[in-house]
């Protein structure tokens, strides 16, 4: 079942139901016995397959005050003059912060902090040198 996360996200649990059915019915899919989708069906196929409705994450990466910079990775990749695969690897290993807010969906990264950090590796680097 493929739902849009954009109209879903930030809904508590209870809406997050009555709007998977009201999608599900507006795409016209049935459930396997060939009725309807409502909210209580929807509610049951949760609660009998223990799938979770969608919660929120407590902690992301866009900020509170609205001074911080969020980017996505082709604009990191401009600002900070590295290729999207550095971006990627820096992400795994946590040296840069960013989030999904579902699989496969764009990066966003908070950019101010990594700017500081590739500054003070270059630095450090070319202290080396």
């Amino acid at each position: 079942m493929k739902t849009p996360s954009r109209s879903l996200a930030g809904s508590p649990p209870a809406t997050t139901t009555a709007r998977s059915a009201q999608i599900l019915a507006k795409q016209r899919r049935r459930t396997g016995t060939g009725l309807p989708w409502t909210q209580a069906r929807v509610q049951s196929l949760r609660a009998s397959r223990g799938i979770a409705a969608y919660r929120r994450p407590a902690e992301t990466v866009v900020p509170d005050d609205d001074d911080a910079v969020v980017v996505t990775i082709s604009e990191a990749e401009r600002q900070l003059g590295v290729s999207k695969f550095t971006l990627y690897r820096w992400l795994r290993d946590g040296f840069i912060t960013g989030e999904q807010l579902t699989p496969s969906a764009p990066w966003r990264i908070q950019l101010e902090g990594a700017q500081r950090r590739f500054e003070l590796m270059l630095g450090g680097h070319e202290a080396a040198s």
